[in-house]
């Protein structure tokens, strides 16, 4: 059992003996009056297993099937071993009429030791510009077109001029 659980049984347990009312274990357990009535129904139907999750130990409907899974790796290793994730996927979709999705592809083949086809890039550092040392050395100019006064009337430029040194707006 989960704390959780555990914590739900000793609760609804105290509930049950009359040591506690059921609107203060739902309190307790943030759930609503209705469903801590339900959750001690089960607890009195099916003792402290009641309390579980009741798909706990099923396998998950949308799960790969293996036998899918094992076909999918074989026609990777044989028949489309130079292919990328996504165009394997795509090979997949069109020529063997298996499909499947991209992440869920890719895990499999991660799961299955096999990398991607390259490595990702790292990032290039772009190095920014020194600004001007001395004052009036250079000013930055910029203008941003726009429907300053309505768009009933022509579209005019709004300029500013930047000082590069120290930011200071110019005009």
């Amino acid at each position: 059992m989960t704390q959780k659980e555990l914590i739900r049984l000793e609760l609804l347990s105290q509930v049950r003996d009359g040591r506690r009312t059921l609107e203060s274990a739902a309190q307790r357990l943030h759930l609503s009056l209705r469903q801590a009535r339900r959750l001690l129904g089960r607890l009195e139907k099916s003792g402290a297993k009641g309390l579980a999750h009741a798909s706990r130990g099923r396998p998950a409907a949308n799960r790969t099937d293996p036998k899918l899974a094992e076909r999918i790796l074989g026609l990777r290793k044989d028949c489309y071993p130079d292919f990328n994730d996504t165009h394997f996927q795509e090979m997949l979709k069109e020529r063997e009429d298996i499909r499947i999705g991209r992440e869920t592809l890719r895990s499999l083949l991660r799961a299955n030791g096999l990398a991607p086809k390259r490595k990702r890039r790292p990032t290039r550092h772009h190095k920014r510009r020194q600004r001007s040392a001395e004052a009036g050395i250079m000013a930055l100019w910029d203008g941003s077109p726009h429907a300053w006064f309505g768009l009933d009337r022509p579209s005019c430029t709004l300029m500013a001029a930047v000082e590069d040194s120290d930011s200071e707006l110019l005009a």
